[in-house]
């Protein structure tokens, strides 16, 4: 079923007490509760996370010398807070964006070069109604599929096995991104936790194993809105 749309970030924290210094985790707890535990997407207003770019491909332009740490998908794992991974490939964006190491870039480096980039040129910031939620920085950037590769094996596709961690929220800046969330149960993983697989068997695994309290969530998003997403969902 889909997610949870809401009216406006600040409807939304004005609910839940809103943050004040000192306070940060607090005002987390109580916008968990009033989520209901459950991840929902709202749209922001243009400029409230990043400047304003004519298209993906102006965006991807301006972070094109930038070196990323290429983690390789199938790795990719989370252990005590933290991501782990092999051996890193350090291409540019420009280079990866031809064709360069795997489809998905996954960066949690403040430090790094895109991190930077991301700052310094695009303007990125995080909005003051978001900073008792989470400040821990993201960025991730999906590579198109190629024509040839339409049917999309797990290699070609760009994203994540399901996992789950403490609560964040990812703005979407350009392109579509597309999510799946398990909702209810008692905590218990989906079945393709940790597994990479097709989209097509993700959903048939799951639909397949989901019990009465079960929820598949869906949610395709778009440009400029914002999945906030409470901890341990599993995504």
């Amino acid at each position: 079923r889909p997610v949870t749309r809401l009216s406006s970030l600040e409807a939304l924290v004005s609910s839940s007490g809103g943050p004040s210094a000192g306070n940060s985790s607090s005002f987390g707890a109580r916008l968990h509760q009033v989520l209901g535990g459950l991840p929902a997407v709202v749209e922001l207003p243009p400029g409230a996370v990043c400047g304003s770019f004519s298209s993906g491909t102006a965006l991807l332009n301006t972070l094109a010398e930038a070196k990323v740490e290429e983690r390789p998908t199938a790795t990719v794992a989370r252990s005590g807070g933290a991501f782990h991974a092999g051996d890193l490939q350090r291409p540019s964006v420009a280079e990866w964006l031809a064709g360069e190491g795997g489809p998905l870039i996954f960066d949690t480096c403040r430090s790094g070069e895109l991190q930077r980039a991301a700052r310094d040129s695009l303007g990125v910031r995080v909005p003051p109604e978001l900073r008792g939620w989470s400040r821990s920085p993201i960025v991730t950037l999906g590579r198109p599929r190629r024509a040839s590769t339409a049917a999309a094996s797990t290699a070609e596709a760009g994203g994540l096995a399901f996992h789950m961690h403490e609560r964040n929220w990812l703005y979407l800046a350009s392109g579509r991104k597309r999510w799946y969330f398990r909702a209810g149960g008692q905590g218990e993983p989906p079945a393709t936790a940790q597994t990479r697989v097709t989209e097509d068997e993700l959903r048939l695994c799951e639909l397949a194993t989901a019990t009465a309290d079960v929820a598949l969530l869906t949610l395709d998003q778009r440009p400029g809105e914002i999945v906030l997403l409470p901890d341990g969902v599993w995504h």
